[in-house]
């Protein structure tokens, strides 16, 4: 008799746990028609759902149907600047800048600024080049003429291609890109070099 009851008082609290606890009846509720995403409820905090209520307690639905877009924000990418000084010699000829990343970058502003320059520096260009795959690398956009004088600043912005229709595709190149690729540099060159010009440069990539 004593084991009857005991067996009957535990099925009992079953019965119970069953009725009155949130989790429980959450866990049985009927899926919602929205589509439903595999997302543990442990890695996700209560900011991200929508609360609802059940038996006068405000519980976790038991099926995540996508977060709460007032908790989602975009945050815009950081401009990437390449700054440097560097001077042009008729010994060294031309000069790459430093390699720097431009994954997420779609344009370049470029500020080109000549110290005081000696000799004559002719036919001088500045021509961006970048990388797809990290090993190639391929020119974006036209090649610049500069002008390479005392005190001169050349500043122009480098656009990529960008598609006016739902589908854009360029010719297929060995040489030029349309787009920023992982890494970029400018490269200049004069078809012929004078003492020497001391440069500052700013490249920024955003």
């Amino acid at each position: 008799m004593k084991s009857l009851l005991t067996k009957q008082m535990a099925l009992l609290a079953i019965v119970l746990i069953f009725a009155f606890s949130p989790a429980v009846v959450i866990a049985f509720r009927t899926p919602p028609a929205t589509p439903i995403y595999p997302i543990k409820l442990s890695e996700l905090t209560s900011a991200e759902f929508e609360p609802i209520s059940i038996s006068g307690e405000v519980g976790f639905p038991a099926y995540f149907t996508g977060p709460n877009p007032a908790n989602y924000h975009t945050v815009p990418m950081a401009p990437i600047v390449n700054a440097e000084t560097f001077t042009l010699t008729g010994a060294s000829g031309a000069y790459n800048t430093n390699l720097v990343p431009s994954t997420t970058a779609h344009e370049a502003v470029i500020n080109l600024t000549f110290g005081t320059v000696t000799g004559s520096f002719t036919t001088c260009t500045a021509q961006l080049n970048t990388t797809i795959d990290g090993v190639n690398f391929l020119t974006l956009g036209s090649a610049q003429s500069i002008t390479v004088t005392s005190n001169h600043v050349n500043a122009w912005t480098i656009i990529e291609q960008t598609g006016t229709t739902s589908v854009t595709s360029g010719a297929v190149s060995a040489t030029a890109a349309l787009s920023f690729g992982q890494q970029s540099y400018l490269a200049l060159a004069c078809s012929a070099y004078g003492t020497t010009a001391p440069a500052t440069l700013s490249i920024t990539y955003k």
